[in-house]
């Protein structure tokens, strides 16, 4: 049953996916679906469809090569101009291997650092990548094999 939560939440997905730009708007798109699916509806929806499809569309690009069990990281402040989007706050993305306590560990040093998290954004997504750590598939949650990895694509 859908509810009038579910219907928006789909309508703001459907215009952020619209924003988006690039010849990899399709992979995009079903990335900033995985990524925003656990997403509270207010949250999401005082981003606007812009800021969703850049902030999704960055976090997907630092996550587009990622070779072994290498660590991808960025804090930036995003300019509209350079980035496609903005923020009222600081953006720390990172790109790593699924482990327990990732999340926890992440916000609890920000904290130790005195740094305020506004909002938190961690998928854990199985991706399949080539020989080159290039990112060639989202697959659903539930497939499992050998070429499928566990990544946490995170963003405070």
């Amino acid at each position: 049953m859908s509810t009038s939560t579910d219907r928006r939440r789909a309508a703001l997905l459907r215009e952020a996916v619209g924003a988006l730009k690039g010849r990899n708007r399709r992979m995009v798109g079903d990335f900033m679906r995985s990524f925003y699916a656990h997403i509270s509806l207010p949250d999401l929806s005082g981003r606007g469809a812009a800021n969703m499809a850049g902030s999704a569309g960055s976090i997907c690009a630092l996550g587009a090569k990622r070779r072994g069990r290498e660590m991808k990281l960025r804090v930036y402040n995003p300019n509209p101009a350079k980035d496609g989007w903005k923020s009222a706050h600081t953006v720390i993305e990172v790109v790593n291997d699924d482990m327990p306590f990732l999340v926890d560990s992440v916000t609890s040093e920000l904290s130790r650092q005195g740094i305020e998290v506004h909002l938190v954004i961690h998928p854990v997504l199985s991706v399949r990548r080539d020989g080159g750590g290039n990112l060639k598939a989202l697959l659903p949650h539930e497939e499992t094999g050998d070429n499928v990895l566990r990544e946490a694509f995170m963003s405070f």
